[in-house]
């Protein structure tokens, strides 16, 4: 069974392609019926997508061939050769706008990631950034990659660009919290939680870090009080994952 991370980064990656609601501009190839049909087979029969996908492009499919050869890629645990197709595509002329090109290089970043590749995702995301550096999701994108490489200052400063950008989104204080904490700097990420607490009372990943860090200073009934609200508010998530495997060791240790 694939993990509640793995679900994650493909619903970042299909998100990646899905204009703003009320946009007007339409994906270049979108309203092809060859293309709805064969996205729309990803999910169930992925592998069958990719053989529509690769016959299409025989005949002329062009991009929107590439784009759906690359999509069911993922779903067939292949995100690092996914990865490589996102980027040919978003480098050609005919991808479309600046917004498209914008969307494939943030697929090939979060491919990458699903690839383990962090200094390539880092590389594809500062690729999306020069085409819209205003854009705060980009910026946390290239500070995942970045954490993942344990550059800590820098995925610190994307994130400070995010913030920047976009103060209501609490995860980008909670991954500026990750970070802060990596350099020693406790108090600063306390208050970064406190402010993802503030933006969303029950946001997972929020009460995970405060319930860790209620641990570390001494304080299990606080820390157990948050954990039990992450399993009981948000059970399905990568975070409950988490938060069942702190009280496993919170009772496993009781006088630690």
């Amino acid at each position: 069974m694939r993990s509640p991370a793995f679900a994650l980064a493909i619903a970042a990656i299909l998100a990646a392609w899905v204009a703003p609601a009320g946009a007007q501009e339409k994906k270049p190839f979108a309203a092809d019926p060859a293309y709805a049909d064969c996205i729309a087979t990803i999910a169930d029969k992925p592998k069958e997508a990719f053989d529509k996908a690769q016959g299409w492009r025989a005949r002329g499919g062009g991009i929107g061939a590439e784009h759906c050869a690359a999509l069911a890629l993922i779903e067939l645990d292949q995100p690092g050769e996914a990865a490589v197709r996102f980027e040919a595509i978003a480098r050609k002329a005919e991808a479309g706008s600046l917004r498209d090109r914008t969307a494939l290089f943030d697929q090939a970043g979060n491919a990458w990631l699903l690839a383990k590749g962090a200094e390539e995702a880092e590389n594809a995301f500062a690729e999306a950034i020069k085409l819209s550096p205003r854009d705060p999701a980009l910026w946390i994108d290239r500070a995942q990659a970045r954490a993942m490489q344990k550059d800590w200052r820098g995925a610190e400063t994307d994130l400070n660009a995010a913030i920047n950008f976009d103060r209501s989104d609490p995860s980008a204080f909670v991954l500026r919290a990750s970070a802060r904490s990596a350099l020693g700097r406790r108090v600063e990420a306390r208050t970064d939680i406190d402010a993802a607490l503030a933006i969303s009372p029950d946001f997972p990943d929020a009460l995970v870090e405060r319930g860790a860090m209620k641990r570390a200073a001494g304080d299990r009934n606080g820390a157990r009080a948050d954990w039990i609200r992450v399993l009981s508010k948000s059970p399905k998530t990568s975070a409950a994952e988490s938060a069942r495997a702190y009280i496993e060791a919170l009772d496993f240790n009781p006088d630690r």
